[in-house]
């Protein structure tokens, strides 16, 4: 089962389970939303309130958010539309986006539109699910109070249990495609794949094959589950035979 697969289960097209799927996955790896009950309730919320991952930014102009000062940091003209809901968790609001972008390290405060870009938008998601005790929530069954710290209400609550419902069963959690790898393999395998120079992969072939070797020579002695050197060993033979 993959975070692919529960997408789909819950009702996510197929084609967007594929985009959004890896996305997900880093941003829940990145924020701690391991486990199947942080995952299962983490992902319904954000279903619910990006309408199953087809707008990751709100539709309405933002008009209704103009002078909100107080609440949403919103105390300059224009302010209102341009902090919009962005996001697969509707990031909304000057002081907001100023909050996140100091934790990210991305100007979203001059940029606001890069709260919409999908990679961002997951890890704005995240975020905001980590530092406001979500998880804590999310280990002790707590759905009703996470959806009043994500909304301020109830509202939609009907919508977010039908997509915890529909996820209930299905393995919500994220697998780390990495686990084990050394940074050094991590830097390999990630270069060879993008890079366009037949020299260079033929470098980074020479010391995959090198590094094959020693992975499969460590198996003999203390096997191939181990430090998951079976996942490692193919991955560098498939880019070296």
């Amino acid at each position: 089962m993959s975070i692919k697969t529960a997408l789909t289960v819950a009702g996510v097209p197929a084609s967007i389970a594929l985009r959004e799927a890896p996305l997900a996955e880093s941003a829940m790896l990145e924020f701690s939303i391991t486990s199947q009950a942080r995952a299962k309730m983490f992902l319904a919320q954000v279903l619910h309130e990006s309408a199953g991952l087809r707008f990751f930014e709100e539709i309405a102009s933002g008009a209704a958010y103009e002078g909100r000062c107080r609440d949403l940091g919103n105390c300059q003209p224009g302010d209102g539309r341009r902090f919009k809901g962005r996001g697969p968790i509707q990031l909304t609001g000057r002081a907001n986006y100023r909050w996140a972008a100091t934790r990210l390290g991305l100007a979203l405060e001059q940029h606001p539109e890069l709260a919409a870009q999908h990679a961002t938008g997951w890890r704005i998601a995240g975020l905001y699910w980590k530092a406001h005790g979500l998880n804590e929530l999310a280990d002790h069954g707590d759905f009703l109070t996470i959806t009043k710290r994500i909304n301020g209400a109830t509202n939609g609550l009907a919508s977010r249990e039908l997509y915890l419902r529909r996820l209930h069963g299905n393995d919500c959690r994220p697998h780390d495609r990495w686990a084990h790898y050394t940074p050094t393999e991590q830097r390999w395998i990630t270069e060879y794949d993008h890079t366009h120079s037949n020299h260079r992969r033929q470098v980074l072939r020479r010391v995959m094959t090198t590094q094959r070797k020693r992975i499969w020579k460590q198996a003999q002695h203390t096997g191939w589950n181990h430090a998951n050197r079976r996942a490692r060993w193919r991955s560098l033979q498939a880019r070296t035979t």
